[in-house]
């Protein structure tokens, strides 16, 4: 979930999880399907190569330690 309710869930396959999908339920009624896998999904997310629709923008920040 993320930080405004917006849902991402799994699409099963009987194939087996390798064949699974991301499915984005976004608060504004808005869902789609991405291919890739979860991590994969993030990594694009956060990179900007996942067009986020009607999800927030992710922007990431490092912090010294």
């Amino acid at each position: 979930m993320s930080n405004r309710g917006d849902l991402l869930l799994w699409t099963t396959d009987p194939a087996g999880p390798r064949e699974w999908t991301v499915t984005v339920a976004s608060r504004s009624s808005a869902w789609w399907h991405c291919t890739g896998g979860a991590v994969q999904f993030l990594a694009d997310l956060v990179g900007g190569a996942v067009e986020p629709w009607a999800l927030p923008r992710v922007r990431p920040t490092a912090e010294e330690w």
